[in-house]
Protein backbone atom coordinates (compact mmCIF):
# COMPACT_ATOMS: atom_id res chain seq x y z
CA UNK A 1 0.00 0.00 0.00
CA UNK A 2 1.45 3.35 -1.09
CA UNK A 3 0.79 6.68 0.74
CA UNK A 4 -1.77 9.06 -0.05
CA UNK A 5 -2.52 12.49 0.59
CA UNK A 6 -5.98 13.74 2.09
CA UNK A 7 -7.64 17.51 2.03
CA UNK A 8 -6.82 20.18 4.62
CA UNK A 9 -7.64 23.18 5.85
CA UNK A 10 -7.06 26.12 2.93
CA UNK A 11 -4.67 28.97 2.79
CA UNK A 12 -6.41 32.40 3.11
CA UNK A 13 -4.59 34.38 0.69
CA UNK A 14 -3.81 32.10 -2.73
CA UNK A 15 -0.32 32.04 -4.40
CA UNK A 16 2.60 30.43 -6.17
CA UNK A 17 6.04 29.83 -6.06
CA UNK A 18 6.04 30.45 -2.42
CA UNK A 19 8.36 28.94 0.93
CA UNK A 20 7.11 26.82 3.25
CA UNK A 21 8.64 24.84 6.50
CA UNK A 22 7.70 23.39 9.95
CA UNK A 23 5.39 20.00 10.46
CA UNK A 24 1.91 18.86 9.29
CA UNK A 25 0.58 20.36 12.53
CA UNK A 26 2.77 23.52 12.96
CA UNK A 27 3.61 24.72 9.42
CA UNK A 28 4.62 27.77 8.02
CA UNK A 29 4.33 29.30 4.78
CA UNK A 30 5.63 32.88 3.64
CA UNK A 31 6.07 34.85 0.27
CA UNK A 32 4.78 33.89 -3.24
CA UNK A 33 3.43 35.74 -6.23
CA UNK A 34 -0.59 36.94 -6.14
CA UNK A 35 -0.44 37.25 -9.74
CA UNK A 36 1.34 39.07 -12.69
CA UNK A 37 4.42 38.99 -11.19
CA UNK A 38 3.71 40.59 -8.05
CA UNK A 39 5.03 39.41 -4.97
CA UNK A 40 4.01 39.08 -1.95
CA UNK A 41 4.90 39.27 1.56
CA UNK A 42 2.03 37.28 3.42
CA UNK A 43 2.78 34.50 6.38
CA UNK A 44 0.43 32.39 7.18
CA UNK A 45 0.83 29.22 10.10
CA UNK A 46 -0.82 25.74 10.40
CA UNK A 47 -1.83 24.31 13.18
CA UNK A 48 -3.64 20.73 11.39
CA UNK A 49 -6.71 21.78 10.52
CA UNK A 50 -6.30 25.53 9.38
CA UNK A 51 -4.40 28.43 8.35
CA UNK A 52 -4.15 31.71 10.14
CA UNK A 53 -2.17 35.25 9.74
CA UNK A 54 1.79 35.50 10.87
CA UNK A 55 4.40 38.28 10.55
CA UNK A 56 4.24 39.40 6.66
CA UNK A 57 7.64 39.45 5.87
CA UNK A 58 10.19 41.90 5.66
CA UNK A 59 11.05 42.09 1.42
CA UNK A 60 7.98 40.53 -0.40
CA UNK A 61 9.30 38.06 -2.96
CA UNK A 62 8.57 34.83 -4.49
CA UNK A 63 10.33 31.68 -5.86
CA UNK A 64 12.28 32.06 -2.84
CA UNK A 65 13.65 29.05 -0.63
CA UNK A 66 12.35 27.81 3.26
CA UNK A 67 13.50 26.19 6.17
CA UNK A 68 13.46 25.47 9.92
CA UNK A 69 10.00 25.53 12.17
CA UNK A 70 6.99 27.41 12.67
CA UNK A 71 8.78 29.08 15.30
CA UNK A 72 12.17 29.66 14.52
CA UNK A 73 11.67 29.88 10.46
CA UNK A 74 14.30 30.50 8.30
CA UNK A 75 13.42 32.17 4.15
CA UNK A 76 16.18 33.04 1.55
CA UNK A 77 16.91 34.42 -2.04
CA UNK A 78 13.48 34.53 -4.44
CA UNK A 79 12.65 36.73 -6.70
CA UNK A 80 11.72 40.73 -6.09
CA UNK A 81 12.08 43.19 -8.91
CA UNK A 82 15.47 41.12 -9.58
CA UNK A 83 17.01 37.51 -7.98
CA UNK A 84 17.13 38.51 -4.29
CA UNK A 85 19.97 37.35 -1.73
CA UNK A 86 17.87 38.51 1.33
CA UNK A 87 17.39 35.85 4.04
CA UNK A 88 14.88 36.60 7.09
CA UNK A 89 14.25 34.50 10.38
CA UNK A 90 10.93 33.77 11.92
CA UNK A 91 10.73 33.78 15.69
CA UNK A 92 6.93 32.25 15.59
CA UNK A 93 5.27 36.52 15.41
CA UNK A 94 7.51 38.53 13.25
CA UNK A 95 10.20 38.06 10.95
CA UNK A 96 14.28 39.83 11.32
CA UNK A 97 16.78 40.58 8.70
CA UNK A 98 19.22 37.53 8.70
CA UNK A 99 22.24 36.99 6.81
CA UNK A 100 22.53 37.50 3.32
CA UNK A 101 23.28 35.00 0.68
CA UNK A 102 26.30 35.18 -0.90
CA UNK A 103 24.91 34.35 -4.18
CA UNK A 104 21.52 36.09 -5.50
CA UNK A 105 18.96 33.42 -6.89
CA UNK A 106 15.74 32.44 -7.41
CA UNK A 107 13.85 29.27 -7.45
CA UNK A 108 16.65 27.58 -5.31
CA UNK A 109 15.90 24.79 -2.48
CA UNK A 110 15.74 24.97 1.07
CA UNK A 111 16.37 22.77 4.01
CA UNK A 112 17.26 22.33 7.80
CA UNK A 113 17.37 24.52 10.50
CA UNK A 114 17.61 28.48 11.38
CA UNK A 115 20.50 27.64 12.94
CA UNK A 116 22.14 25.14 10.58
CA UNK A 117 20.43 25.30 7.68
CA UNK A 118 21.03 24.83 4.20
CA UNK A 119 20.08 25.85 0.35
CA UNK A 120 20.97 25.09 -3.20
CA UNK A 121 20.60 25.08 -7.12
CA UNK A 122 18.47 27.67 -8.10
CA UNK A 123 18.69 30.64 -10.98
CA UNK A 124 21.46 33.06 -11.02
CA UNK A 125 22.34 36.37 -12.56
CA UNK A 126 24.80 33.46 -14.21
CA UNK A 127 22.18 31.24 -15.54
CA UNK A 128 21.26 27.65 -13.59
CA UNK A 129 23.37 27.52 -10.57
CA UNK A 130 24.99 24.20 -8.75
CA UNK A 131 25.47 26.80 -5.62
CA UNK A 132 24.90 25.36 -2.33
CA UNK A 133 25.37 27.79 1.02
CA UNK A 134 25.23 26.77 5.11
CA UNK A 135 23.99 29.22 7.31
CA UNK A 136 24.35 29.47 11.05
CA UNK A 137 21.47 31.41 11.95
CA UNK A 138 21.39 34.78 14.73
CA UNK A 139 21.18 32.33 17.90
CA UNK A 140 23.85 30.16 16.93
CA UNK A 141 26.36 33.24 16.73
CA UNK A 142 24.95 34.46 19.57
CA UNK A 143 25.67 31.55 21.41
CA UNK A 144 29.03 31.59 20.22
CA UNK A 145 29.65 35.48 21.68
CA UNK A 146 28.36 34.28 24.72
CA UNK A 147 31.01 31.68 24.84
CA UNK A 148 33.54 33.97 24.10
CA UNK A 149 32.50 36.63 26.70
CA UNK A 150 32.67 33.97 28.95
CA UNK A 151 36.63 33.02 27.95
CA UNK A 152 37.39 36.58 28.23
CA UNK A 153 35.70 36.62 31.58
CA UNK A 154 37.59 34.05 32.57
CA UNK A 155 40.51 35.68 31.43
CA UNK A 156 40.07 38.95 33.26
CA UNK A 157 38.91 36.93 36.59
CA UNK A 158 42.50 34.86 35.98
CA UNK A 159 44.08 38.54 35.89
CA UNK A 160 42.52 39.56 39.20
CA UNK A 161 43.41 36.66 40.95
CA UNK A 162 47.39 37.50 39.66
CA UNK A 163 46.79 41.04 40.89
CA UNK A 164 45.51 40.20 44.36
CA UNK A 165 48.38 37.65 44.93
CA UNK A 166 50.88 40.59 43.77
CA UNK A 167 49.10 42.64 46.07
CA UNK A 168 49.37 40.33 49.12
CA UNK A 169 53.21 40.02 48.32
CA UNK A 170 53.01 44.19 48.66
CA UNK A 171 51.32 43.81 51.53
CA UNK A 172 53.72 41.64 53.02
CA UNK A 173 56.60 43.75 52.32
CA UNK A 174 54.99 46.35 53.95
CA UNK A 175 54.10 44.64 57.14
CA UNK A 176 58.28 43.98 57.16
CA UNK A 177 59.08 47.01 56.84
CA UNK A 178 57.04 48.10 59.41
CA UNK A 179 58.10 45.60 61.75
CA UNK A 180 62.05 46.57 60.95
CA UNK A 181 61.08 50.21 62.06
CA UNK A 182 59.53 50.00 64.79
CA UNK A 183 60.53 51.68 68.01
CA UNK A 184 59.48 51.35 71.29
CA UNK A 185 58.78 54.92 72.36
CA UNK A 186 58.19 54.08 76.12
CA UNK A 187 61.64 52.35 76.15
CA UNK A 188 63.28 54.45 74.52
CA UNK A 189 64.77 51.69 72.46
CA UNK A 190 68.85 51.79 70.98
CA UNK A 191 69.09 49.41 67.82
CA UNK A 192 72.41 48.71 66.13
CA UNK A 193 71.69 47.00 62.72
CA UNK A 194 74.34 44.74 61.60
CA UNK A 195 73.93 43.41 57.87
CA UNK A 196 75.14 39.72 57.23
CA UNK A 197 76.33 38.30 54.26
CA UNK A 198 73.24 37.26 51.45
CA UNK A 199 73.19 34.13 51.16
CA UNK A 200 73.07 32.00 47.02
CA UNK A 201 69.11 31.69 48.24
CA UNK A 202 68.83 35.58 48.92
CA UNK A 203 67.89 35.25 52.30
CA UNK A 204 69.23 38.98 54.44
CA UNK A 205 69.47 37.89 58.23
CA UNK A 206 69.03 41.57 60.56
CA UNK A 207 70.11 41.45 63.86
CA UNK A 208 68.85 44.11 66.16
CA UNK A 209 70.21 44.76 69.13
CA UNK A 210 68.29 45.98 71.60
CA UNK A 211 69.48 47.68 74.88
CA UNK A 212 67.04 48.35 77.60
CA UNK A 213 67.04 48.58 81.10
CA UNK A 214 69.72 50.16 82.38
CA UNK A 215 69.45 47.94 85.60
CA UNK A 216 69.15 44.55 84.23
CA UNK A 217 70.85 45.53 80.50
CA UNK A 218 68.08 43.84 79.03
CA UNK A 219 69.57 42.74 74.97
CA UNK A 220 67.24 41.75 72.42
CA UNK A 221 67.91 40.06 69.37
CA UNK A 222 65.72 39.64 66.28
CA UNK A 223 66.78 37.34 63.62
CA UNK A 224 64.88 38.24 60.78
CA UNK A 225 65.24 35.71 58.16
CA UNK A 226 63.10 36.80 54.49
CA UNK A 227 63.51 33.26 52.29
CA UNK A 228 62.38 33.02 48.73
CA UNK A 229 59.14 32.78 49.55
CA UNK A 230 59.35 36.26 51.25
CA UNK A 231 58.06 35.18 54.32
CA UNK A 232 59.21 36.71 57.30
CA UNK A 233 59.99 34.98 60.32
CA UNK A 234 61.43 36.82 63.75
CA UNK A 235 62.85 35.16 66.44
CA UNK A 236 63.04 36.99 69.62
CA UNK A 237 65.43 36.17 72.71
CA UNK A 238 65.60 37.88 75.94
CA UNK A 239 68.86 37.72 77.95
CA UNK A 240 69.15 38.48 81.10
CA UNK A 241 73.30 38.66 82.12
CA UNK A 242 74.22 37.81 85.76
CA UNK A 243 75.58 41.34 87.99
CA UNK A 244 79.36 41.01 87.70
CA UNK A 245 80.01 42.81 90.74
CA UNK A 246 82.34 41.61 92.78
CA UNK A 247 81.49 39.81 95.95
CA UNK A 248 83.32 38.12 97.98
CA UNK A 249 81.69 34.58 99.92
CA UNK A 250 82.72 33.49 103.55
CA UNK A 251 81.25 29.88 104.00
CA UNK A 252 83.43 29.48 107.09
CA UNK A 253 81.48 27.23 109.54
CA UNK A 254 79.44 25.75 106.83
CA UNK A 255 80.20 22.89 105.76
CA UNK A 256 77.60 22.20 102.54
CA UNK A 257 76.56 26.03 101.74
CA UNK A 258 73.70 26.27 99.71
CA UNK A 259 73.95 29.01 96.51
CA UNK A 260 70.99 30.82 94.73
CA UNK A 261 71.18 32.89 91.52
CA UNK A 262 68.60 34.51 88.93
CA UNK A 263 69.10 33.88 85.13
CA UNK A 264 66.28 34.21 82.75
CA UNK A 265 65.72 31.46 80.31
CA UNK A 266 68.47 29.63 81.40
CA UNK A 267 69.19 26.03 80.06
CA UNK A 268 72.21 25.05 81.76
CA UNK A 269 75.16 26.06 84.40
CA UNK A 270 78.26 25.83 85.53
CA UNK A 271 79.48 26.33 89.61
CA UNK A 272 82.95 26.69 90.48
CA UNK A 273 84.27 27.70 94.25
CA UNK A 274 87.98 28.36 94.40
CA UNK A 275 90.28 28.65 97.50
CA UNK A 276 91.40 31.89 98.73
CA UNK A 277 94.10 31.93 96.56
CA UNK A 278 92.65 32.45 92.96
CA UNK A 279 93.00 29.43 90.35
CA UNK A 280 93.19 26.71 93.29
CA UNK A 281 89.64 24.76 92.13
CA UNK A 282 88.30 22.94 95.13
CA UNK A 283 84.85 22.39 93.65
CA UNK A 284 83.39 22.18 89.76
CA UNK A 285 79.92 21.00 89.20
CA UNK A 286 80.95 20.73 85.55
CA UNK A 287 77.71 21.67 82.60
CA UNK A 288 74.91 21.12 84.21
CA UNK A 289 71.77 20.95 81.70
CA UNK A 290 69.01 22.25 83.60
CA UNK A 291 67.34 25.18 84.29
CA UNK A 292 67.26 24.79 88.08
CA UNK A 293 68.41 27.73 89.73
CA UNK A 294 69.72 26.94 93.20
CA UNK A 295 72.67 24.43 94.16
CA UNK A 296 73.12 22.47 97.38
CA UNK A 297 76.34 21.07 97.97
CA UNK A 298 76.38 17.46 98.62
CA UNK A 299 77.67 16.07 101.65
CA UNK A 300 80.39 14.20 99.83
CA UNK A 301 81.49 18.25 98.55
CA UNK A 302 81.11 19.88 101.80
CA UNK A 303 84.40 22.40 102.60
CA UNK A 304 85.85 22.93 105.33
CA UNK A 305 85.93 26.17 107.20
CA UNK A 306 87.12 29.37 105.33
CA UNK A 307 86.82 31.92 103.06
CA UNK A 308 86.47 30.95 99.13
CA UNK A 309 85.01 32.36 95.66
CA UNK A 310 82.05 30.91 93.75
CA UNK A 311 81.85 31.63 90.34
CA UNK A 312 79.05 30.95 87.84
CA UNK A 313 78.10 30.70 83.89
CA UNK A 314 74.65 30.31 82.53
CA UNK A 315 73.38 29.53 79.08
CA UNK A 316 70.44 30.62 77.53
CA UNK A 317 68.05 28.66 75.01
CA UNK A 318 70.50 30.62 71.96
CA UNK A 319 73.82 28.45 73.85
CA UNK A 320 74.94 31.69 74.48
CA UNK A 321 77.56 31.45 77.52
CA UNK A 322 77.27 34.61 80.26
CA UNK A 323 80.19 36.31 81.56
CA UNK A 324 81.56 34.16 84.18
CA UNK A 325 79.58 35.87 88.14
CA UNK A 326 81.42 35.86 91.43
CA UNK A 327 78.48 34.96 93.69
Amino acid sequence: MSGFWSAGGDLNTARSALAGAGTQTAGLCCGGSVGGGSPSATTEEYDGTSWSAGGNLSVARYYLAGAGTQTAGLCCGGLETGRSAVTEEYNGTAWSAGGNLNVAREGLAGAGTQTAGLCCGGYSEAGYSAVTEEYYGMSAVSASRQAVYRVLQSVSASRQAVYRVLSTVSKSRQAVYRVLSTVSKSRQAVYRVGTSAVQASRQAVYRVVNAVSKSRQAVYRVLNSISNTRQAVYRVSYLTPIPTNFIRTSVAGQKNPAFSWNFSGQTKYQLQIDDYVPGSVVYDSGEVVSSAQTKLLAWADRLPPGTYYAYLWCWDAYGQKSEAAVI
